[in-house]
């Protein structure tokens, strides 16, 4: 009999001390768009602000001609328009803008195949913005719709996560109905930079301004076309590189947002949570068919909640890679198969590494993981022996016909059982 051994795993890490530094998050209630609908008639936003582009839908199969539609702020009629024909039969549009000098000029946008008219609402002046509520009606069918006139400010609706590791990426939601410029694409804003032309951005920790004009934030991207919905990213860890001392455990962090057109602020906030790793390997009897699984559980590795994470551990000295099970898990995971080849040298295989060894040998495994937020050492052990049970051969049957074909059976049992 051989014997295989495998020696666990030992990590290290920084222990930072818990805060007694206790906050509420307030709530947040934000302003939402929604598509006005009909049984008729669609509008692409129940807000219209300075620079926005509606989109008035019409699916009508037995009308004859063309439909048109009113469109009144309060009781003041702005004007009458006739909607365009599609590709699609039966379907028409048209677009509407407060601003035609503004970046919706006069003119047509394409929509499902046609070339569809752009009207200016405030072309006689008539138009408020903000004002009254406008009312949209499909004259020939008597069916009307209400859009707001007026401008929305900016609110973070959440962050992607109120406990977050030091080093994490942070995705910010925001809800901004007005900023829903195109219905037809996704907007993208600009934001911070020398000239701001969405909002400006600021970190707080522990209600000390650490960052102000940030550069590395990403752009206000909207979450799909015509949400009024739009994603912030950034990393924690490249925008407060320079923070001393670094963040900590119960450490509060608040993100602040302003509306350069409106003037409002918004804050979202994030607790900074740190954790200890936990490492194992399972199971402690497994057969050469079956793979040794090493987990490696630590909060403080879940980096970016909307991708799965990577973190390299040490495998007998080399580098060796553990994936997340799946986004948003803080779970990690890599495989070991034993082989009994004689092919000298190891490989690395999907998701994992194969070692040689030919009978009579014997193997360590040492997995070590360094967790960068604790200082005490922590050790796993487990013993495995290589067992090669003595074969057996058998007959399959007790009796045979003299003509008949005798058959065999020959099992050699091969296993890692744990001692």
């Amino acid at each position: 009999m051989s014997s295989l051994r495998r020696l666990g795993s030992t990590f290290i890490a920084v222990i930072l001390a818990l805060s007694t530094f206790a906050f509420v998050f307030p709530a947040i209630t934000p302003v939402s768009a929604a598509e006005v609908t009909g049984t008729y008639m669609t509008v692409s936003s129940d807000y219209l602000g300075e620079y926005n582009l509606l989109l008035v839908k019409i699916v009508d199969t037995e009308i004859v001609g063309k439909p048109n539609v009113s469109v009144f702020q309060g009781t003041e009629l702005i004007g009458v328009y006739t909607l365009n024909e599609t590709a699609i039969s039966g379907t028409f549009a048209l677009f509407l803008t407060a601003n035609g000098s503004g970046i919706w000029t006069v003119g047509t946008k394409d929509y499902l195949g046609k070339s569809i008219t752009i009207v200016n609402l405030n072309a006689t002046g008539k138009l408020s913005v903000p004002g009254d509520d406008l009312t949209i009606t499909y004259i020939e069918r008597e069916e009307s719709l209400t859009v707001h006139a007026e401008e929305t400010a900016l609110s973070i609706t959440s962050v992607d996560r109120t406990t977050i590791p030091p080093n994490a990426t942070v995705y910010v939601e925001i809800s901004d109905p007005t900023a829903n410029w195109d219905p037809l694409a996704e907007d993208i804003k600009g934001l911070n930079g020398t000239a701001a032309t969405y909002a400006n951005f600021t970190l707080w920790v522990n209600g000390v301004l650490q960052k102000a004009g940030v550069f590395g934030v990403d752009n206000a991207s909207e979450t799909d076309v015509n949400t009024g919905v739009f994603t912030l990213k950034f990393n924690l860890s490249e925008l407060l590189s320079d923070l001393s001392p670094p963040l900590a455990d119960g450490d509060v962090i608040e993100i602040k947002i302003n509306d350069t057109e409106e003037a409002v602020e918004s804050t979202g906030y994030l607790s900074v949570k740190v954790e200890d790793a936990s490492l194992s390997l399972t199971p402690t009897y497994v057969t050469y068919t079956d793979p040794i699984t090493i987990t490696l559980s630590d909060f403080d590795l879940n980096l970016d909640t909307k991708n799965v994470d990577k973190v390299n551990v040490s495998l007998n000295g080399a580098s060796f890679t553990l994936t997340e099970t799946d986004v948003d898990t803080a779970v990690f995971t890599g495989k070991i198969w034993v082989n009994l080849n004689t092919t000298t040298g190891n490989k690395t295989v999907d998701g994992g590494m194969v070692f040689w060894v030919p009978p009579g040998e014997s193997l360590t495994l040492n997995v070590t993981y360094t967790d960068a937020h604790y200082v005490y050492k922590s050790s796993w052990i487990a013993e495995f022996s290589l067992s090669i049970l003595e074969p057996t051969v058998a007959f399959e049957k007790t009796q045979y016909p003299l003509t008949g074909i005798a058959k065999i059976i020959l099992t050699l049992p091969l296993s890692l059982i744990h001692i």
